[in-house]
């Protein structure tokens, strides 16, 4: 199998890999009409779709999309991933006895979005550092085509493991296999002082209401006790509210 030859043996230098990212993301700004810049606003799946296929064709020898076999390949930006910057999923089913697999990569539009602001921290995506969201999306993207390629060729996929990190490192030069994009409780905190467990006020159609941040992902989830809500591990009585950070005061 060519792509298990091709993930298991080769090897790119640094220069090359960075020149061949600097190719694919001066390719992408030129032909999305949706990504006009590095520090793009707006993120369409066909851009998540072409840098696929661009990266297989500069590092794969378009092994990998060759490897899908007709399997189907879908590319989506996520509106509600809040902790994971990507994932990539196979899906099986058996159709007249035989097992039809599904695959798709997904990326967190929330966490692009949340980072790389004015006067943010500096943003780091498996061991290296990005400075905008095409960078940020192409490390992402790279690591998403590892756990591709694993579950092409060897089925289970580990970003933990020595097999996945040997292939990103020699591919990608990845010394990590996490990221350390803006979440929105990090943002909750940096842009308005709010995190879990603190005591917050606010008004929701004209009326009152005090409670606690129970955990925060696009909205703040606060608890607000209510003898008619439901019981909680701390044996009280809680009504759930979804609400904006911004519309949150501590109080307490």
């Amino acid at each position: 199998m060519e792509l298990l030859h091709t993930a298991t043996n080769r090897r790119f230098s640094q220069q090359q890999i960075v020149t061949i990212r600097r190719s694919i993301a001066a390719e992408i700004l030129e032909e999305s009409p949706y990504l006009r810049r590095p520090n793009f606003t707006r993120l369409h799946s066909q851009d998540l779709e072409r840098m696929f296929y661009l990266y297989d064709e500069l590092f794969f020898d378009r092994h990998a999309s060759k490897s899908l076999d007709g399997s189907p390949l879908r590319f989506r930006v996520s509106k509600r991933m809040t902790s994971a910057g990507g994932k990539t999923t196979r899906t099986e089913r058996l159709v007249r006895g035989r097992v039809k697999r599904e695959f798709e990569i997904t990326v967190s539009g929330v966490l692009l979005f949340q980072s790389f602001q004015a006067d943010d921290r500096p943003i780091t995506v498996t061991g290296s550092q990005c400075h905008n969201r095409l960078e940020a999306m192409q490390r992402v993207m790279e690591h998403e085509m590892v756990h591709l390629i694993e579950m092409m060729v060897w089925y289970d996929s580990n970003c933990a493991a020595s097999r996945f990190q040997s292939i990103a490192n020699r591919f990608f030069n990845h010394n990590e296999h996490g990221h350390r994009l803006i979440t929105p409780r990090e943002r909750a905190y940096t842009d308005h002082g709010i995190k879990p467990g603190d005591c917050v006020a606010f008004s929701l159609d004209g009326n009152p209401y005090k409670g606690f941040v129970n955990r925060i992902n696009k909205r703040a989830t606060v608890l607000v006790q209510d003898n008619k809500g439901s019981t909680y591990s701390d044996g009280k009585k809680y009504s759930k509210f979804y609400v904006p950070v911004r519309l949150l005061r501590r109080v307490g």
